[in-house]
Order: C-alpha cells, then structure tokens, then sequence
C-alpha cells in the first residue's frame, strides 16, 4: 500500500520562513564578524529562497560593492559591481518605496561609473544623485546616502575645464557646489560616527578644496578609528598616508 501524505502549505511556508530567519541571523554575525565572502552566500541563500526577499536584495547588493572595491584586479572588481547593480535593479523593482533600494542602487552606479566611458559615467552621475535623495525622501536619516550625496557634490563642483566642457557637450549635470558637499558630509557623520569610509572621503574633499587643515582635523579622528567591517582596513591604511602626507 501507498501512502500519500500532504503537507499543508501553512506548514511549508513556516519551515520557509524559519530556514530565511536562520539564514539571516547567520548572515549578520557573518558580517558583523568580518567575514564578507560568508555574509554574502548566507544573503544568497535567503534568495534562493525567496528571490524578492527586500534586506537580502540590498544586503547583497552592498556586499557586492564592497567586496568588489578590494580586488587589485580590474576584471574581477567590475564582475563583482555589475552584480551589486543587478540585485539593485531587483531591489528597486520589487521594493520603490524603500531607502536601501535607492541607496544600493546609487552606490552600484557610482563603482561601475567610474570605469565606465564619458556618456555612461554622465548619465550614471544623474541617476546617482537622484536615486542618493529619493532615498532621503524616504528616510531623511540616512547616513549613507548624505555620504553619496557628498561625494556627488565633491566630483561634480570639482571638474576641470575640460571635464566640463565634455560633460556639458554630454548633456550637463544638476549644479552642485563644495558647499553642499560639506554639509552633506558632516550630516553622514553627524548620523554615523563610526564608519570610516565616511571620515576618508570627507578628508579627501577637503583636500581637493584646499582646506587641509580641516583636512587633517578629519584625518587625526579617522585614524583613531577600530574597523568596523571587513575591508575598513584599506580605507584606515590611506587614512594614514594622507595624514602623514600633508
């Protein structure tokens, strides 16, 4: 005798949802441990199980950009971002109405732009500050995305001539100013004193703008700082040169 048994799908869906909770706590000590590559496949796995899952989509995403960024091979780096954008767009398409989505979205264009030709990288330059305020709009406290906002306003208000003239001739980017760029800066870190990276681009800023001195205020803070997340230690190593360079 045969017997058939069926399992309601109450019952799967719970056993779904208890494999995606473990999976994330998994994914979460992963990265709050420094190890990426660990994080990564635990956010993977979630998808794998729910491929419209909104944290594990931007999660992803951010991983990707991250993890991308510490590769010294060029190839392998724009593998790694073209990734990060992809699970953005799935982001954005599946979850509008949320800040990561935008935010993730606007980080991945900003890694793939910089290596990109001079059309693209306009074209992406637009899409990043647009995408850094709606996920303002949306959540006016996130850190990140004033980050994004700041280093916008610090590439675009610092263009050489030639730059642009070309990017006038590629149709223009919204105005911009150092300005803007430093009160953008100071409202990631006022929101979130421990992220390095955030201390390292403001520095950098500063120096583009001829302000060493708060240059090197920004400097000495920053090389105090423990990392946070794997991949801190590159962006604390140049910390370092800058500041016994100026």
């Amino acid at each position: 005798m045969v017997l058939f048994f069926i399992i309601p799908d109450k019952m799967m869906a719970n056993d779904n949802d208890k494999d995606v909770a473990e999976l994330i706590a998994q994914a979460e000590n992963h990265f709050e441990n420094q190890r990426n590559r660990q994080s990564l496949e635990a956010w993977l796995s979630v998808l794998e199980l729910d491929s419209t899952h909104y944290r594990a989509l931007h999660e992803t995403s951010l991983l990707y950009n991250i993890m991308g960024y510490q590769f010294e091979d060029e190839e392998t780096s724009m593998e790694y971002y073209n990734k990060a954008l992809h699970h953005a767009e799935q982001a954005l398409e599946h979850h509008p109405d949320h800040d990561e989505s935008h935010y993730v979205y606007s980080i991945a264009l900003g890694r793939l732009g910089d290596k990109s030709p001079p059309r693209t990288r306009v074209r992406y330059a637009n899409l990043i500050k647009e995408h850094a305020e709606i996920a303002l709009e949306l959540n006016p406290e996130h850190a990140g995305a004033w980050h994004v906002l700041g280093v916008w306003h610090h590439n675009a208000a610092n263009l050489n001539l030639a730059e642009r003239t070309g990017v006038r001739m590629l149709g223009g980017l919204p105005p911009s100013s150092n300005e803007e760029a430093e009160e953008a800066f100071k409202r990631a870190i006022e929101l979130d004193s421990q992220t390095i990276v955030f201390y390292h681009d403001f520095a950098k800023f500063y120096m583009d703008w001829g302000k060493k001195q708060k240059a090197k205020s920004i400097l000495q803070q920053a090389v105090t700082m423990e990392p946070k997340i794997e991949g801190d230690e590159k962006f604390l190593d140049n910390s370092k040169n800058m500041l016994a360079n100026l």
